[in-house]
């Protein structure tokens, strides 16, 4: 039994978390630890970023899951006897190889959030019941079809993500998810929009970016405009019900016309630019060695975060804080507004707590390190008393990680003042914003360069996916490409007297499988 499994069952926890490399070797040598199944008390079963290609059926035994999370693994396929999990309500199998689901998904009637992301699906399964469904990510699969999900069934669905698939069109009984209120559609092959999306009344979150639309005027309005300015267009002008038999032709394309319809394809490009004399340049202080070890670097320039693309830029944040950062144990994000970092040479380096002076994230005033964290203590342990309970959330979750330190990690600019003291805080001077257009990221870890790497070149991706950069339409007489660019800038960090210790992306970062569909350019 995996000393993991036996803590579990030995202080009959309910939840069991299992991810890395030295899981994966266990996995590759043995096989899946079978009594994990035998710990039929398991709320929550965390099995992520490992070798994982076979979920056992045995998993049929957890009838208390409520959580079940298996991202970043390499499963092919999810038994059929999940089905009779039926007490769950989280369930993410996000960043698989999935090709096909079971049926049986539909007998898990508590689900209210399914994450499928970052797979091989090019179908969802049909005549699925989840009348409890509150979010479902089905985002870079293969999909060429809308899901199955425009039904009474589905009315609490609040957030879909179908975004970088290859989906053709959007059908008019999507005005069934009377409850939709965040939809992705960006980056498929949708040439034009029905009516009937706008009249869903709670749609505040619409992003469209990525396909070859038709409308030229409506293709502005999508890349500039907020979801309102769009619903509004598309109510006078987008396309008519195919259902509407009795009404005017007209402007509808017919079965002949649509065959006709030019080929479109969308190129996902990072343009990897050499440092230039304006580039940032990070200094790495010796004494930060001992503290937190790890740092790279680098800049976005020409970033698009109007509308909802600011929201939804910090979700991904978060995102990959949870996710492969491992809640920032292996490593924490800093993004910041280039262009109110100042000096333009950045300084890593490590201080007494007491010397450190912050204006936190959010907040108007400065403080030291120490006070800010004595701060953040207290406020834990009084929301620990009234809400009597030992699991914390937000910034206090992170405390730990500086327990007992002598000194802390901290990032200056060529100013002095401190922009970001991780694992906690970003600085609230350099705070990014819609309006920022050039983004400076840091990623930095207490466990390894390799963890960095990992962390920064899927922040950049997801930025990439996202629609972040600088979105184009080239038209030919055969074929109209979108081009989706991120312009990205390395940085290079050196120690005081100028010396080289590393450079990002160097050329060996940024290299993507081929379902990724990205191509790097290095100029």
């Amino acid at each position: 039994m995996w000393p993991e499994v036996e803590s579990t069952k030995s202080a009959n926890k309910r939840e069991l978390k299992l991810h890395g490399a030295a899981i994966s070797e266990r996995i590759d040598k043995d096989g899946l630890d079978t009594s994990i199944f035998d710990l039929i008390n398991l709320n929550l079963l965390n099995i992520s970023d490992t070798s994982l290609k076979i979920l056992p059926p045995q998993i049929s035994n957890l009838t208390n899951l409520q959580t079940l999370l298996l991202f970043g693994n390499e499963l092919i396929e999810l038994p059929q006897c999940i089905g009779k999990l039926d007490k769950l309500k989280v369930l993410d199998v996000s960043r698989n190889k999935l090709a096909s689901l079971p049926q049986e998904l539909s007998e898990l009637i508590n689900l209210t959030t399914i994450n499928l992301s970052n797979n091989e699906l090019v179908s969802f399964p049909i005549q699925l019941k989840l009348t409890k469904l509150g979010q479902l990510d089905l985002s870079y699969n293969k999909l060429t079809e809308f899901p199955d999900i425009c039904n009474e069934h589905f009315v609490n669905l609040s957030e879909v993500s179908l975004q970088n698939n290859e989906i053709v069109e959007i059908p008019d009984d999507i005005q069934q998810l009377v409850g939709l209120k965040h939809f992705n559609m960006s980056v498929n092959h949708i040439t034009a929009l029905p009516k009937a999306l706008a009249t869903i009344s709670k749609l505040k979150d619409l992003h469209l970016s990525g396909n070859p639309i038709s409308d030229k005027r409506l293709l502005k309005l999508i890349d500039q405009c907020r979801t309102k300015q769009v619903t509004d267009y598309v109510k006078q002008h987008g396309s008519e019900s195919a259902k509407d038999d009795g009404k005017s032709t007209k402007n509808r394309p017919t079965k002949k016309q649509t065959t006709k319809t030019t080929v479109t394809s969308v190129h996902k490009l990072i343009v990897c630019r050499h440092i230039e004399d304006s580039s940032a340049r990070v200094i790495y202080m010796d004494n930060v060695k001992d503290v937190r070890p790890f740092i790279l670097c680098c800049t976005v320039r020409n970033v698009n975060l109007d509308g909802t693309n600011f929201k939804k830029f910090l979700q991904i944040q978060t995102k990959l804080h949870e996710t492969v950062c491992d809640k920032r144990e292996k490593s924490t994000i800093a993004t910041h507004d280039l262009d109110k970092v100042k000096g333009g040479v950045v300084k890593f380096t490590a201080r007494d707590p007491r010397l450190i002076g912050i204006i936190p994230l959010g907040k108007a005033k400065k403080v030291s390190a120490q006070k800010l964290y004595d701060n953040l203590k207290a406020e834990a342990e009084a929301l620990r008393k009234e809400k009597k309970r030992n699991v914390f959330s937000g910034i206090h979750k992170y405390l730990y990680m500086l327990d007992k330190k002598e000194t802390f990690a901290c990032v200056e600019d060529g100013e002095g003042n401190v922009i970001s003291l991780p694992p906690l805080t970003n600085g609230d001077l350099t705070k990014i914003s819609p309006e920022t257009t050039n983004v400076f990221i840091e990623v930095t870890s207490s466990t390894s360069l390799g963890d960095c790497r990992t962390t920064i070149e899927l922040l950049l991706k997801e930025m990439l996916l996202a629609g972040f950069g600088v979105m184009e339409n080239v038209e030919s007489s055969e074929e109209t490409t979108v081009l989706n660019v991120l312009n990205v800038q390395q940085v290079k960090i050196t120690d005081l007297d100028g010396n080289l210790r590393t450079v990002y992306p160097s050329k060996t970062d940024l290299h993507f499988d081929e379902l990724s569909n990205i191509s790097v350019d290095r100029e």
